[in-house]
């Protein structure tokens, strides 16, 4: 019975040496394969087969990281945040009224559910392009402006 024991044992450790093995070479062939797809952008990006603007580098996200503080990047990443939560609780607040309302009335419930059934189907990816054109015939009636007076629909100024 002991041997049995010992020999498990053996057969154990020899288990686990080979589990230590295979996992330290999946980690080295995972680490491997991140550079080489790295290289193989940044090369991409300096032949010119990538758009540099659209897809960038490696190396100039790098640059970028490293000149955090001269590129204004935690302000950017300040503004994005603020209207993202923003952009969050104003849906969500207008959701839930509208939900309070369907809830409260049968009639509005009865009247509007082709219409939110046929909305749901939609993919929600698709209404960005809608947004996007309608807000270009918005004629000033959803305009927001910045801190300095200058805006346009929406506050999307810097995306035309």
């Amino acid at each position: 019975m002991w041997n049995e024991e010992k020999e498990r044992s053996a057969a154990r450790r020899v288990y686990l040496k080979q589990q230590k093995r295979r996992r330290l070479l999946v980690l080295c062939l995972q680490w491997l394969l991140l550079f080489l797809l790295l290289a193989l952008w940044e090369l991409l990006g300096r032949w010119g087969v990538l758009d540099s603007f659209v897809v960038s580098s490696p190396s100039r996200v790098w640059r970028t990281l490293l000149n955090v503080a001269s590129n204004h990047l935690p302000t950017h990443i300040g503004v994005t945040v603020y209207e993202t939560l923003v952009g969050f609780s104003l849906g969500v607040l207008i959701g839930l009224a509208l939900a309070i309302g369907l809830w409260w009335s049968p009639f509005l419930s009865r009247l509007f559910e082709p219409y939110l059934v046929v909305l749901n189907s939609l993919p929600k990816i698709a209404l960005g392009p809608v947004i996007i054109i309608s807000r270009d015939h918005c004629h000033g009636a959803c305009h927001f402006a910045d801190r300095h007076g200058h805006g346009d629909a929406f506050g999307l100024s810097a995306y035309r």
